[in-house]
């Protein structure tokens, strides 16, 4: 008798054994366009229907053909993204399986980051629900801590702080990125870090999946490069996926986000239309440092009839300079 294949996450949402268990999938027709996303993240196959989606949402003409190695969602407020972060982890967690990648004593991680302990906790508290709620999932778990759980199948689940120093020495197959455009992009822990932290850790796990789900905020790091990269684009292996709060949840209500636009229409369009911010910014837009950048130019000779002053803020942050030369 063939072995019975594990089930895909569309699949998982629509047994009443599994995900479709949970009462957030009771409405499954408001699930419409995540649902497109999931079939985008994991190479699954899409209906017509789901393609005017896909491509109303990433401007791209295809989705990856093997699922996505890298995925950045920009979705506007209460779109649901916290809880299908959990959700994916969730079910990386359990139904996939990374043995042929793991060496003895080695235990793989699905590790959720998020931009700070709150809300690291909302995180865990639904990774946690679903869980409890699915007796077969339920079954698999060996120890639970304060912010991990450990599942039989050598796979612990971890919900922590954006911190890149929280993902040395660990091997992760997968990560979920929870609000990454609020995390910090200077200092002594910017998202680059993070991110360079977190290839390195999953760089023995082939399949494994960098996943970032985040309300678009201002237009500076990770996040907003990605989108400014990729948006779009018709890559093998990372895909942008934009949408404002209604197209993902439309449980909310459309005279609410009306309201919000009409009192803050800047904040607003991040906030429920899944924007980037053009009024805040560092001191220098990007469009006006872009304007005064050369391409592939590195570096200047000085030149013997200009003076130049160099003006430095030691509190900038530790272990850094801030520098203008003229």
């Amino acid at each position: 008798m063939a072995a019975k294949s594990q089930p895909t996450i569309i699949d998982a949402i629509h047994s009443p054994k599994l995900f479709g268990a949970l009462p957030r999938f009771k409405k499954l027709h408001t699930w419409t366009s995540w649902i497109v996303v999931l079939k985008a993240i994991f190479g699954l196959r899409m209906s017509d229907d789901d393609q005017v989606i896909f491509k109303q949402c990433t401007d791209r003409e295809s989705p990856p053909p093997n699922g996505a190695k890298e995925t950045y969602i920009i979705v506007g407020r209460r779109g649901g993204k916290s809880f299908v972060s959990a959700l994916i982890g969730v079910f990386i967690g359990c139904f996939f399986s990374f043995v042929e990648y793991l060496t003895t004593g080695e235990r793989g991680v699905v590790l959720i980051l998020a931009v700070d302990k709150a809300q690291a906790k909302v995180v865990f508290n639904y990774a946690r629900g679903i869980i409890d709620a699915i007796p077969a999932l339920r079954r698999m778990v060996t120890a639970w801590r304060a912010d991990e759980v450990e599942l039989s199948n050598d796979i612990t689940i971890a919900v922590k702080t954006s911190d890149y120093r929280s993902v040395r020495g660990v091997t992760i197959v997968c990560c979920v990125c929870d609000e990454v455009a609020f995390w910090d992009s200077q200092g002594v822990n910017p998202d680059t870090a993070v991110f360079s932290a977190l290839r390195s850790a999953m760089a023995t796990i082939p399949i494994a999946k960098l996943i970032c789900i985040s309300t678009g905020y201002a237009q500076v790091g990770v996040l907003y490069d990605m989108h400014k990269q990729y948006h779009g684009k018709n890559d093998d292996e990372i895909l942008v996926w934009q949408a404002d709060t209604r197209t993902m949840n439309p449980t909310i209500s459309e005279a609410l986000i009306e309201k919000e636009l009409e009192r803050d229409p800047e904040a607003a369009r991040a906030e429920w239309l899944g924007e980037f911010r053009q009024d805040v910014t560092a001191a220098f837009t990007l469009e006006m440092i872009e304007a005064c950048t050369v391409p592939g130019r590195v570096e200047l000779l000085p030149s013997p009839h200009v003076f130049y002053f160099a003006f430095v803020d030691p509190r900038a942050g530790e272990g850094t300079t801030a520098s203008l030369w003229q």
